[in-house]
């Protein structure tokens, strides 16, 4: 045909065939003994076979069985320009059947019924199970499934689920903590972990709650942190109970505080718990529980309402510095601060007492149980007497009520510490003086009666011991109702 190249019997010498102008040829042994079989075309080195057989495609020194070359080589398997569907692939074959298939070992290469680049592992099987594949239309990668639904679908088997949108799915048929969708290790151990039954560990393999993190040091072991530079509350925690039929004293979330007992038994010695008081649209209370293991038991010891703090089941509060209700600077172990500020006791949710300031500024102690006192006890050298009490049944105030009393009164004035004395061991009374002698004693040269009394007979009303005066006469009650009097003469 015109156009076409002949080898003629001059273009063939011992060990080269090559086309009319020499620059196209196949060339064995270009130097003595070199076993190398070279391939050019246009004048210049394609292909070499080596003494081993290794083939160079772009290299004279091949370093594999097929080796390319070049700053862009390229392995091109496949029909040409629209030559229809084909699936080129390339075999890595450990082990070959009797017919020569490939039994054992991988397969890559392209499906183009399915529009699939494919890796297919063999075992014993001509056609291969998919590894991995990567759509040509989605650029979907799928490991062991032929039709992934994400950027990334890993499957260990159906679990039923379906997935839209998604960048990574990792999908296991098991259903229980020991299948695990996911797993990371280090050479410490297994830190991150995600069974099928949708539970998280970090540092575990068996988490037994949706997240479990374990640490064997005191290191933090969560840590939120939030960069954002303004005012407002950041970073932020939050525990939400998305009820359909929310209602008062619901638990809406609980942190709980564990520990081991000297038994090895897991123990929650402290929970702190939120509630709603009132689940009413628009006026909506919530409530802060505290509870503490109390003797073994579970025991709610605080609880912190919107209006009040409430200290239950006989917890005691202990202030170690000054407290301050109505006020933030306290200026003593306690203030009080507001108008008329009170002190009150109840007793079963009633009022009992108060200690207050009226609206005159005045200090008030009131009893506000029926018929009852007001007591006022004292230490009398290591026993706790009565001092002085005010009465509730009959109104009056008692200095000494009862026999273990026995508590001394005095009254001072400015040049007299015993203006006035109840000695109330020895039954006495003095004016004047810390030792009486006689029922009353004073300790002074005079006494003074004020206002007269003139018994209007010898028989007339009176008490006996009774003294009275007038101008004329001093009248004296030796019995009931019996007078008697002596003359006031003049001086």
């Amino acid at each position: 045909m015109a156009g076409k190249t002949k080898l003629r019997a001059s273009q063939t010498v011992e060990d080269t065939i090559e086309d009319k102008d020499g620059d196209t040829k196949v060339q064995v042994e270009e130097s003595s003994d070199e076993d190398i079989i070279r391939f050019d075309t246009a004048g210049t080195q394609r292909m070499v076979i080596d003494a081993t057989g290794q083939v160079g495609i772009g290299t004279n020194a091949p370093e594999e069985q097929f080796h390319i070359h070049g700053s862009s080589a390229t392995l091109r398997l496949g029909n040409g320009v629209n030559s229809g569907e084909h699936s080129p692939k390339i075999q890595l074959s450990e082990m070959a059947d009797g017919n020569g298939d490939m039994a054992y070992g991988y397969s890559v290469g392209y499906n183009g019924t399915s529009n699939n680049f494919e890796i297919k592992r063999h075992s014993n099987s001509v056609s291969g199970n998919e590894v991995l594949i990567a759509n040509r239309n989605t650029g979907d990668i799928g490991i062991k499934t032929t039709s992934p639904e994400a950027d990334l679908h890993v499957y260990g088997g159906n679990s039923g689920q379906s997935f839209s949108n998604v960048t990574f799915v990792v999908e296991n048929a098991g259903s229980s903590d020991s299948y695990y969708v996911f797993q990371a290790a280090t050479a410490s151990g297994n830190n991150f972990s995600i069974t099928n039954s949708g539970k998280v560990g970090v540092g575990t393999t068996s988490p037994s709650a949706k997240m479990h993190l374990v640490n064997a040091s005191t290191d933090d072991m969560l840590l939120l942190e939030s960069t954002e530079a303004s005012s407002t509350a950041s970073p932020v925690l939050k525990m939400k109970r998305n009820s359909s039929s929310p209602a008062d004293a619901d638990y809406i979330g609980q942190i709980k505080f564990a520990g081991e007992n000297d038994a090895d038994q897991e123990v929650n010695y402290a929970k702190i718990t939120g509630k709603i008081e009132d689940a009413s649209d628009g006026s909506e209370d919530g409530i802060i529980e505290f509870a503490n293991i109390k003797a073994g038991s579970q025991t709610i010891t605080a609880r912190l309402r919107s209006d009040s703090l409430q200290l239950l089941n006989s917890t005691n509060l202990t202030v170690d510095g000054s407290l301050g209700i109505g006020t933030t600077s306290p200026s003593s172990e306690l203030t009080i601060n507001g108008a008329q500020p009170a002190l009150t006791f109840r007793e079963s949710d009633s009022d009992r007492a108060e200690i207050s300031v009226n609206d005159s500024d005045n200090l008030v102690i009131t009893n506000s149980s029926t018929n009852k006192y007001i007591v006022f006890k004292t230490n009398d050298a290591g026993t706790t007497r009565e001092g002085f009490r005010i009465g509730g049944v009959t109104p009056e105030v008692v200095v000494n009520e009862g026999s273990d009393s026995l508590i001394d009164f005095r009254v001072e004035s400015n040049n007299n510490t015993h203006m006035l004395f109840v000695d109330g061991g020895n039954e006495k009374v003095g004016i004047g003086t810390s030792s009486p002698t006689e029922a009353l004693d004073i300790d002074s040269n005079s006494i003074r009666l004020r206002q007269t009394l003139t018994p209007s007979s010898a028989s007339d009303v009176g008490s006996a011991g009774q003294i009275a005066w007038d101008a004329n006469y001093i009248y004296v009650c030796v019995s009931t109702d019996t007078w008697k009097r002596v003359a006031i003469g003049t001086w």
